[in-house]
């Protein structure tokens, strides 16, 4: 599939190792996943496509209503080397594991001073930018977090949820991946990230994955 949206300084940032698999080179690494229409099937071809010893965990908000979700991690379970479920409230955040944001619950993360571990919070607060679990949310309760190497994917999907907390987390230092246009069913979540050159890469929904193992090995 031609890159024809990306420009030349993009195209340079998407070249990636097909021999990536991780890194272990002491980072506590998340990756953050922001997603909505057409984002189940992008998550197939991004979560199923990390290796077992991923040194990472990822957080994902797929915009979805109650019931769907867990249906959606089992579905992503059965298909991956690492585990895959939906996310309970005040559980641990392990490494190697993908958490997926209940239907009608805002996922947050929160990390305990004295150990720097991270545990998941979740609410049925009011909805923001429309949504239930919300992309901002999750990213406004991850820059507060100490220690951390922040990676965010913003794909596929209908208006401007993750935008204000993609700034927030650019601020602090995060590596912002956002889908193609080339790939992306509805172009509207990673077009107001690529618009405001908010994205450090731009990449195809079938390179993401590489794109994110080539940063972990990077660290």
């Amino acid at each position: 599939m031609g890159l024809v949206s990306v420009d030349q300084r993009k195209r340079a940032d998407i070249i990636v190792d097909k021999k990536a698999t991780c890194s272990a080179k002491n980072k506590k690494t998340l990756v953050l996943i922001g997603s909505s229409t057409g984002g189940p099937q992008a998550l197939f071809e991004i979560i199923p496509k990390m290796p077992g010893d991923v040194q990472a965990s990822f957080l994902v908000v797929q915009h979805m209503p109650p019931g769907f979700t867990k249906k959606l991690a089992n579905r992503l379970d059965q298909s991956s080397a690492i585990l895959v479920k939906e996310a309970e409230d005040g559980e641990k955040v392990e490494t190697g594991t993908a958490y997926i944001a209940p239907g009608g619950y805002h996922l947050q993360i929160h990390q305990k001073k004295k150990t720097g571990e991270i545990y998941v919070g979740l609410s049925s607060g009011e909805m923001v930018n429309g949504c239930r679990p919300s992309v901002d949310v999750l990213l406004y309760s991850a820059a507060k977090l100490e220690d951390y190497k922040l990676i965010c994917v913003i794909l596929t999907g209908m208006g401007r949820d993750g935008y204000q907390g993609i700034k927030l987390l650019k601020e602090k230092g995060a590596q912002i991946i956002a889908e193609d246009q080339t790939t992306a069913i509805v172009y509207g979540m990673p077009k107001v990230v690529i618009e405001a050159n908010l994205s450090d890469y731009v990449v195809p929904l079938p390179l993401i994955a590489q794109q994110i193992l080539w940063i972990l090995s990077k660290e």
